[in-house]
């Protein structure tokens, strides 16, 4: 009796490390780009000051061979 006690407590605690590895979003991610805007000659338009530009999904092979992600056009006013 006191093996099968054994084997139960084993298995537990398996189960308890397995399952966040189980449970975790293989192969893809976030990445978030900060910057600051700081005062310089020129003016920056007020709807311009927080932006967010959409760069989309970009593979682990893609960023793995180019060392970057594909330019994407910002325009600011």
């Amino acid at each position: 009796m006191f093996k099968g006690q054994k084997t139960l407590a084993a298995l537990a605690v398996s189960l308890l490390f397995t399952a966040p590895v189980y449970a975790a979003d293989e192969g893809s991610g976030e990445i978030h780009f900060k910057s600051e805007v700081i005062e310089a000659p020129c003016e920056i338009h007020q709807d311009d000051i927080d932006k967010e530009v959409e760069l989309g999904q970009v593979t682990t092979s893609h960023i793995n061979q180019s060392h970057h992600s594909d330019a994407v056009a910002v325009d600011l006013r």
